[in-house]
């Protein structure tokens, strides 16, 4: 998942250094000695818009199939038998596979390289609950229409994973984009997230299709308003599944993470700072931490620095200290259960 999400903030990266050079590249095109050149001034302008929308919508569409996908295959590969994968997937799989071969789109459009004989291979092992198993990718996450606020809703809730844009409107990097555009604090209305979707789509469509978007002169600015939501959510989606797979993966099963327990001082610092009692793990700067209640990964992040009796260190081994003080990248809160990775977990660390 952290790959897809590196892949998304490379893509918009560019973006910005593209909205970056409309202004400038304008003001030369202004003083070019060519009169065609200066002509064709506004019609660029224009022209920037178009790409601009149908690049930014191109990049969201591919994240979110990308990411609904790694979620889907994670959850998978931590299964053992496709039988105890849960039951909306599952179903999901089963008929939207059947679909696929029914309705003989194998190779076909956005199938193109998948065959038949893939899609039922695979589909047969998984209902033989053969070890390993293969999901079919397109049967998870095929679509014949843009990513609404309403499909995307949809897509995720066919993964298992219901009322995702109410789970993302409470991270902590949705609501500090919220305060940025509106100065209001607290959890994102859904409704705001589903009207910056909607009209992304939207601009998007009328670029590639209508072509009344050409009318339009968009300021650098509201560009960079449109990439900004979107960095945002896309951030927030990856951290709700990134939780879901670190409390399934570890929280629950309790396999390859210590449990540090709830802090005994703190939080402080605001809420970055909190104290540990008797660490049953050696702790190290850099390390990868998480954070639960009742089961769910509420946060996660790294640990930046440790300090005991007063003083900064870079490791504490087991057992030596009988309290240790710890920074976090993420905000820490006294009913968070913390648990300490000994390596971090590429699907959610760099």
């Amino acid at each position: 998942m952290r790959s897809t999400l590196d892949e998304l903030m490379g893509t918009l990266r560019e973006l910005r250094i593209f909205v970056s050079s409309i202004d400038p590249t304008n003001s030369a095109l202004r003083r070019h000695k060519d009169d065609a050149v200066r002509c064709s001034l506004t019609l660029r302008r224009r022209l920037d818009v178009v790409s601009f929308f149908i690049s930014l919508y191109s990049a969201l569409e591919r994240f979110i199939e990308d990411i609904a996908w790694a979620h889907a295959e994670t959850e998978a590969r931590d299964t053992a038998a496709y039988s105890g994968l849960n039951e909306r997937l599952r179903d999901t799989h089963l008929v939207e596979s059947g679909r696929i071969l029914t309705r003989r789109q194998a190779g076909k459009g956005l199938l193109q390289g998948v065959t038949e004989a893939d899609v039922a291979r695979n589909l047969f092992h998984c209902l033989s609950d053969s070890n390993p198993y293969q999901l079919n990718r397109h049967a998870l996450i095929y679509h014949e229409q843009n990513f609404r606020s309403d499909i995307i809703k949809s897509l995720f809730t066919s993964l298992g994973v219901e009322g995702i844009n109410g789970l993302v409107r409470r991270q902590s990097v949705m609501i500090d984009w919220h305060r940025r555009v509106g100065g209001r604090e607290g959890d994102v209305p859904e409704s705001s997230i589903m009207l910056r979707l909607d009209g992304l789509v939207e601009r998007r469509n009328n670029a590639a299709h209508s072509g009344s978007i050409l009318t339009e002169i968009i300021s650098p600015s509201e560009l960079f308003e449109h990439l900004d939501f979107v960095e945002a959510y896309c951030t927030a989606l990856f951290a709700v599944l990134a939780g879901k797979y670190l409390a399934r993966r570890y929280a629950r099963s309790m396999t390859d993470a210590t449990n540090l327990g709830r802090p005994v001082e703190g939080p402080f610092k605001q809420g970055y700072v909190v104290v540990l009692a008797n660490p049953p793990c050696r702790l190290f700067t850099g390390q990868a931490l998480f954070g639960a209640r009742n089961g769910e990964v509420d946060r996660f992040g790294k640990l930046v620095e440790l300090q005991v009796d007063g003083r900064t260190v870079v490791l504490v081994e087991a057992g030596l200290v009988g309290s240790v003080g710890i920074r976090a990248d993420f905000a820490l809160g006294k009913t968070l259960e913390l648990f300490a990775l000994e390596n971090s977990d590429p699907v959610v660390w760099l």
